[in-house]
């Protein structure tokens, strides 16, 4: 019997907005978006051959809130990128980003309805500027594939709402991107909803990924990922193999 499908989303914001625009300039950052839509372009070559080394079928997909139709993306050299990015993968978007939690709940839904629709049991979220560690997607969907509803790394006594995956029929059933409103965030609204839920969270010390607002230290980290050490990447559980941030 062959392993269940997962669903790759990587989700993005379209008004280039890092963190939560409504904190200190020091807590957000804005990326230009030509810049942006690069770094988009590279995290989907990342997941793509990540996706390709797991043993189970898979697929990736962009979940964008805040991005409108491309032909009225003006910014230059954006919609260049974006067209590229379009060829290789389906990016599903939505014009609006309220703000930063609904904005991700945006992305979360669309990426929750997108597997449901075509079939796929497991959903992985993700986003554009988080890289994971060696057998970090493999470890996830080990813990699905053990009866967990949730699967990810803790943050406090919140569920991780960056690098995660989940029973789509499980999450999808509940999850309205709206009631992120009624909480603090969305890990908040996350640990409300799967209260009930078998959860599989690794401790605080595990976190098994790298995530930054920064693009240049985004792409120091690729760099040191080769393309057989992205393939290594699906399979290494010898993390002394890796740079010290890893």
């Amino acid at each position: 019997m062959s392993a269940p499908r997962v669903l790759i989303g990587i989700s993005y914001c379209g008004t280039h907005n890092k963190g939560d625009e409504a904190c200190a300039d020091s807590e957000a950052v804005w990326v230009p978006p030509a810049e942006h839509a690069l770094w988009l372009e590279e995290a989907v070559g990342l997941y793509h051959r990540l996706a390709m080394g797991l043993t189970r079928g898979s697929r990736v997909v962009v979940t964008a809130s805040g991005l409108p139709s491309v032909l009225q993306v003006d910014a230059p050299g954006e919609r260049d990128v974006l067209w590229r990015v379009m060829e290789r993968v389906t990016v599903l978007h939505h014009p609006s980003n309220p703000g930063h939690q609904v904005g991700a709940s945006i992305c979360l839904r669309q990426g929750l309805e997108c597997a449901g629709y075509w079939g796929y049991p497991y959903y992985l979220h993700t986003a554009e500027d988080v890289v994971p560690r060696p057998g970090a997607l493999e470890s996830l969907l080990a813990a699905l594939d053990s009866s967990a509803d949730y699967a990810g790394w803790c943050w406090s006594d919140y569920l991780n709402c960056a690098f995660f995956a989940c029973r789509t029929a499980v999450l999808a059933g509940i999850f309205d991107m709206e009631g992120v409103r009624d909480h603090v965030g969305l890990e908040h609204y996350l640990k409300h909803l799967l209260r009930d839920r078998l959860q599989n969270r690794g401790t605080a010390g595990e976190g098994r990924y790298l995530t930054t607002h920064d693009h240049r230290q985004y792409q120091s980290w690729l760099s040191r990922l080769p393309d057989e050490e992205v393939a290594a990447v699906r399979t290494a559980r010898d993390y002394n193999t890796f740079p010290p941030e890893w």
